[in-house]
């Protein structure tokens, strides 16, 4: 199986820059840029976006799962169930905040309505 549509996520504003960009890295970023830059091209497509650390709990949730085995783990069509609840949970709270926008004084009844 494989991918050529790819979007990645990074809670690293520097290193997401850094990977759009086609400026000179500094030395000390360049290995591991280039790495980064190099394996893009096995790609069709493959963008890469910040996104604030409290929006990249799954991705952490994951790498933790992962880290324990010596050699690289795939999860393609079924993550780890911990992950799943983790989405989910994210998703509650995401769906809650666009809500709340948009209810504005009627969140609280929602909130309490759906036990959030």
């Amino acid at each position: 199986m494989t991918f050529q549509d790819v979007h990645f996520e990074g809670d690293s504003l520097t290193v997401i820059k850094k990977i759009n960009s086609r400026e000179e890295d500094k030395p000390v970023l360049r290995p591991v840029l280039q790495n980064i830059k190099d394996y893009k091209g096995n790609f069709d497509r493959a963008t890469f976006c910040f996104v604030r650390r409290k929006a990249n709990v799954a991705a952490y949730v994951l790498a933790s799962k992962g880290r324990p085995y010596q050699e690289p783990m795939y999860w393609v069509e079924e993550a780890p169930e911990v992950v799943d609840r983790t989405v989910a949970e994210d998703w509650v709270k995401w769906l809650c905040a666009v809500l709340g926008q948009y209810l504005g004084r009627f969140r609280l009844v929602f909130l309490c309505c759906f036990g959030f």
